[in-house]
């Protein structure tokens, strides 16, 4: 049903757009958000966990900067690189999820930022 996708879509932008920011600066200003190991176990769901992953650590960027750990940056990068996987994948139930494109926009920007910070990190 068309309609129904297009009302899902909505609401994934609401809370994209300014759930995630609002719960962010209430309980997580200061601090990194849950551990998706932490997640997990209440949702069981691999597409909701790559999502919750991407949120989490473009968090962990902005809150912590340059005081990520090695690991973090690599476990950040290889979420992106399994979430762009699975996106363009033609086999996959990330086919049938609609995203926002701001979100989608913002994925790709966050990964090419990750990507220039890392390298800085390097040197």
């Amino acid at each position: 049903d068309p309609l129904l996708r297009q009302q899902k879509l909505e609401d994934i932008q609401t809370c994209y757009e300014i759930k995630f920011s609002h719960i962010s600066d209430r309980y997580f200003k200061s601090q990194p958000w849950p551990h998706p190991d932490q997640v997990y176990p209440l949702v069981e769901d691999d597409v909701f966990l790559m999502l919750y992953k991407e949120l989490y650590f473009r968090h962990l960027y902005a809150k912590l900067g340059q005081t990520l750990t090695l690991d973090q940056r690599m476990e950040s990068w290889e979420n992106y690189s399994v979430l762009f996987e699975r996106i363009f994948s033609d086999e996959d139930e990330m086919q049938s999820i609609d995203l926002p494109v701001q979100w989608l926009w913002d994925m790709v920007d966050e990964y090419v930022y990750q990507f220039q910070d890392f390298c800085r990190y390097r040197t």
